[in-house]
């Protein structure tokens, strides 16, 4: 059976056959079998669809970090929905946003969860509810997943990005698209039955997908843990973690070198060649991957950073992932020259779509002039080149996107959020560089709209982080009688830069 037939279901299912015995999922000491995994998964599954679960709808998950998220995520898929993650940490605002953009027919949470939802929006189904190692009423013994009438076009996920409009945005991934991205990931990261695979990012982000299902499409142990530093505290050891080069940084830091792991998957940032040799000299004889994605295409590319790498600045992102096609164009779409910069697209199994946004679909996704006739390509808004070796770099972007710790932030929407507030005329969010042992961070200029407004640190970022995720919520303000202009009175970017790159206030 080729690629293009199979879901994520289908793929656990058959490992399950072949390791039904072996460990599936660890955390806090419980564990979980692959058959044990299957069967429970599969009793979530049929309690939504007799709820109105199925293929093409989305069912919202509110759950916390433990064992059970794992069977609620493959509960979801093997209904046939696609599953919108809920972070309850967001503002009310935020959530409810998520809920009327997606429109969930359910939401799968459990008792302790559900009073930091909004009180209105779609039925609740909750997991505590249910025993689930025994089967439900009428579903007699069997165990295994339903037939759902789950097709590998479905979509397998919503997952909503910061919007340059001012709004998040979502986007709907397919099974196809995770299935071809997992099975080579998996490969790249040597996955195999009996690896141990440390799942510490929030399911809000992507790599949550890679941790979970290419872990289990290999039947290796996907372990729960709050956050990655996790494997940094001396008491883990395993075979694959994944995390952002900012943040891993930050943990050998704190760990002062005792990682023990054998394969370590970066992407969300720009690698630094010499965070490279900071991680082989704590961590001898690891194994090194650059990833590069993005939530529009899963992931693209990889780079196995080879032994003796003598590289400077930024590590290459490498090349396609099967399926996957990278092209570095001009304006006109042109192919530039190796060596010569130029935008990144993406082509191969990229998202179907933004949910309900036909116009920014159209415009993200472009027709693929180099692919079969009917193919896409994904604009990514990065600029890169090719080198000498034929590896792509990534070399900045083209427009205001920043990356805070690996997480796409678009300004705008922090703009948007502080031009509402009474006493700010105007206000541009930009991205204060990290350096000095200073991480990155965003930083907000305002310019106030009457002289007795109220444009403390301490208020504005109250009224920031009651609309927005923390990842949105500026660490600094700077208060500005107007904002620096050109001579053609356009904003002075690089003059405000320098503003807001000065020593921290507020």
């Amino acid at each position: 059976m080729s690629t293009l037939r199979e879901t994520i279901p289908w793929l656990v299912a058959r490992q399950v056959a072949a390791t039904p015995d072996a460990p599936a999922v660890l955390h806090a000491g419980r564990s979980l079998t692959y058959r044990e995994l299957l069967d429970r998964a599969g009793r979530v599954a049929r309690r939504l669809m007799s709820a109105g679960a199925g293929p093409e709808t989305v069912v919202a998950l509110a759950l916390p970090r433990t064992a059970d998220l794992v069977v609620a995520l493959l509960g979801v898929l093997a209904s046939g929905a696609a599953f919108l993650p809920l972070d309850l940490r967001y503002p009310a605002p935020r959530l409810r946003y998520l809920l009327a953009d997606a429109a969930p027919a359910l939401i799968l949470t459990e008792s302790a969860t559900l009073p930091d939802l909004p009180a209105d929006g779609p039925p609740r189904l909750l997991l505590d509810d249910h025993d689930l190692a025994l089967p439900g009423a009428g579903e007699g013994e069997g165990g295994g997943l339903p037939e759902a009438g789950l097709r590998p076009g479905n979509p397998a996920y919503l997952m909503y990005t910061s919007g340059s409009t001012g709004t998040p945005k979502g986007v709907v991934i397919t099974h196809a698209t995770v299935v071809n991205g997992v099975r080579e990931l998996a490969a790249v990261a040597g996955l195999h039955a009996g690896s141990r695979m440390l799942a510490s990012s929030s399911i809000n982000f992507d790599v949550s997908v890679f941790e979970i299902v290419a872990a289990l499409t290999a039947g290796a142990v996907v372990e729960v843990v709050r956050d990655v530093f996790a494997a940094g505290d001396g008491n883990w050891a395993g075979d694959v973690l994944h995390t952002v080069p900012s943040v891993f940084a930050e943990m050998l830091a704190q760990s002062g070198g005792k990682i023990d792991v054998a394969t370590v998957f970066f992407a969300g940032e720009v690698l630094p060649a010499a965070l490279v040799a900071r991680v082989r000299d704590a961590v001898p004889g690891v194994r090194v991957v650059n990833a590069y994605g993005q939530t529009e295409s899963f992931y693209a590319t990889t780079y196995t950073v080879p032994d003796g790498f003598a590289g400077v600045g930024g590590v290459p992102i490498g090349t396609p992932l099967r399926n996957m096609r990278a092209y570095v164009l001009d304006p006109g779409l042109g192919p530039v020259p190796p060596g010569a910069p130029g935008e990144l697209y993406v082509g191969g199994m990229v998202a179907r779509c933004y949910h309900g946004r036909p116009g920014l679909t159209a415009e993200r996704f472009v027709a693929d002039p180099f692919g079969p006739p009917g193919r896409r390509m994904y604009r990514t808004g990065d600029l890169a080149r090719r080198n000498e070796d034929g590896f792509l770099e990534i070399l900045g972007r083209t427009d205001h996107q920043v990356k805070i710790r690996g997480i796409r932030v678009e300004p705008a929407e922090v703009d948007t959020v502080l031009g509402t507030y009474p006493g700010i005329a105007r206000a541009v969010t930009m991205l204060r560089p990290g350096r000095a042992g200073r991480q990155a961070a965003l930083v907000a200029a305002v310019v106030p709209a009457r002289p007795d407004a109220d444009l403390s640190a301490r208020t504005l970022r109250r009224f920031v982080a009651d609309r927005l995720p923390s990842h949105l919520v500026p660490a600094a303000f700077v208060v500005l009688d107007r904002l620096p202009l050109t001579p053609n009175g356009k904003l002075d970017m690089a003059a405000l830069s320098a503003v807001v790159s000065a020593p921290e206030r507020g």
